[in-house]
């Protein structure tokens, strides 16, 4: 695939800047009279950053284009007669980045540091999100990357179109959360929370927007997200999509005197005992009756996935909550 910003050249220009470089529109190629073919290097993930960005520089060096990414370098003045074609230039460069990056990167990286419209900015932004990732991650033991990648591409390729409900596909996310956590695969809880909000919010865009101003003001802005406050959320969202109440099945309780309690309020108290055998032979065929009128109903499938995906997360919390990655704030800046 190819990203297009103008006409064809003859052939492509290795990057040779001579003389002094005052600002990023130096040596910069005619786009009108240029079309800038630059291939396609997809980062799907931070652990293969430093590669990516190698040949991203590489890619516009070709071009003359590698000044647009140094934020070190300044840029041209709004009155300067370069500033034109710096700043169409520059915003193409800066949308070729982020076209080869995951929707979900990009998205990380504008939630923490804010929307760029510049290559220079998009880049340096780009780079402090990925120190900010590998500072805070746990120093323990790592599981093979080919797993880490397995469980990021299966949150990530999620799809609100591939369920039937928007409550099945919560449920979905949920488990494939939970399934991380149990091995330990290091997914932080706002992968999984984006790409909920990112599919749903079209479907149900005034709930979406509540939840995030709700993140945003949580004591730490979304920057410390817990596993609990994760259930949280998409309990809170499960309610507001389907307010209708779920059955829900209740667990059987044992009594320290005999077995033999019903729901026809009999105490099962060894007194009963005493009673004529005429009267304890009816008195259990009423209890049986009672019992399997009563028996609750069955959930659906996807409703149990989710109580035991919920009570799974829940008792996982105690396993590391104090070590959760403090990876990125969903806080709009």
């Amino acid at each position: 695939m190819a990203y297009w910003l103008g006409p064809l050249p003859q052939e492509p220009r290795v990057s040779n800047h001579t003389g002094q470089i005052e600002t990023q529109a130096h040596g910069l190629p005619d786009i009108e009279d240029t079309l800038l073919l630059l291939e396609e290097i997809q980062l799907t993930h931070f652990t293969k950053f430093e590669y990516w960005v190698n040949d991203i520089g590489r890619t516009l060096a070709t071009w003359n284009l590698d000044l647009l990414i140094d934020i070190t370098i300044p840029r041209p003045a709004r009155d300067s007669p370069e500033f034109a074609a710096w700043d169409r230039t520059s915003r193409g460069v800066r949308n070729w980045i982020a076209w080869n990056m995951h929707v979900i990167l990009v998205g990380m990286v504008d939630r923490i540091h804010g929307p760029s419209d510049y290559a220079d900015e998009f880049m340096h932004r780009i780079q402090s999100t990925f120190h900010e990732v590998r500072r805070c991650m746990p120093i323990r033991r790592r599981p093979p990357v080919r797993r880490m990648m397995a469980a990021l591409n299966k949150v990530t390729q999620c799809k609100r179109d591939d369920w039937p409900t928007a409550t099945a596909f919560i449920h979905e996310l949920i488990l494939l959360y939970r399934d991380s956590k149990r091995d330990h695969l290091l997914l932080h809880p706002f992968l999984p929370l984006t790409v909920m909000f990112n599919e749903l919010q079209n479907e149900f865009p005034a709930i979406i927007r509540a939840k995030i101003r709700d993140v945003e003001n949580m004591p730490h802005g979304g920057r410390f997200l817990s596993t609990t406050e994760f259930v949280m959320v998409c309990s809170d969202i499960l309610n507001r999509i389907d307010p209708t109440p779920q059955p829900q099945a209740q667990p059987v309780e044992e009594d320290d005197d005999d077995d033999d309690d019903g729901d026809d309020d009999d105490d099962g108290d060894d007194d009963d005992e005493e009673e004529e055998s005429g009267s304890d032979s009816s008195g259990s065929e009423e209890m049986e009756s009672d019992m399997s009128d009563c028996e609750e109903p069955e959930l659906p499938q996807h409703e149990q996935m989710n109580d035991e995906a919920m009570d799974k997360l829940r008792d996982d919390e105690s396993m590391d909550n104090e070590s959760v990655i403090s990876i990125i704030t969903i806080s709009s800046s």
